[in-house]
């Protein structure tokens, strides 16, 4: 027949009849002929058999970006607890210089306290008000808020530990309860809290007691100044 005329070849790889001129077997896909260069290439994949699905091409799974966020959020925290650490070990080791070298300590020089005298439903009291002439090292950046005052006659305390507070005239003790609170204030002259040059302490509501009393001013649990009270309340 026809046909059979035609299917003359046989494939050198499986033995099937190849179509005369065919460059691949359709049965093996063995390359049966050179191309039209001449060039012998890979044979071609077997074709699929008769109702067989084709397959579908690769698609790769969607990608998952919660594990990149956790990841750059470990990254972030881990990043700003060792800046954290360092600025901490830094600023240790400046307290610890500043401990090492007494010159370096926070210290206040203060002039001779100016004492004016009140009186107050029939009680006399005196207020005392002491300068800041200079604060050592010049660049502390010292506030007032964390300084305290105690007051003590031959080791005898005659004022505790107490913090001070802004100076307001309005806010003295005014005797309602028969005797006078002796309060500390800090007088500033610029809004910024620090404690500078040409600022003051202010001591209101002493009695004749605290002649020639031992004042200190402590700042975070330190002396950083000490004056004598006068002999004699004007």
């Amino acid at each position: 027949s026809e046909d059979e005329e035609v299917l003359t070849l046989r494939c050198p790889n499986c033995g099937g009849f190849v179509q005369d001129g065919a460059m691949f077997c359709t049965a093996c896909g063995a390359q049966t002929a050179p191309g039209p260069q001449g060039q012998w290439g890979a044979p071609l994949p077997p074709p699929p058999a008769p109702g067989m699905p084709l397959p579908h091409p690769y698609q790769p799974p969607p990608k998952d970006d919660s594990g990149t966020f956790v990841k750059v959020v470990v990254i972030v925290v881990v990043v700003v607890f060792l800046v954290a650490m360092m600025f901490a070990i830094i600023w240790m080791g400046i307290l610890g210089a500043i401990d090492d070298n007494p010159d370096e300590r926070l210290t206040l020089n203060l002039a001779a306290p100016v004492v004016t005298q009140r009186e107050i439903s029939n009680v006399t009291i005196w207020d005392a008000t002491i300068n800041v002439n200079l604060v050592t090292p010049r660049n502390t950046m010292a506030l007032w808020t964390g300084v305290e005052i105690l007051i003590f006659s031959r080791d005898e305390p005659l004022l505790t530990e107490t913090p001070l507070l802004p100076d307001d005239s309005s806010n003295y003790d005014d005797a309602t309860n028969g005797w006078v609170d002796v309060e500390g204030w800090y007088i500033e002259t610029s809004p910024d809290l620090f404690i500078d040059e040409g600022e003051a302490i202010k001591v209101t509501g002493m009695d004749d007691r605290y002649e020639r009393s031992t004042l200190e001013i402590i700042f975070m649990g330190d002396v950083i100044g000490s004056i004598m009270l006068p002999t004699d309340f004007p």
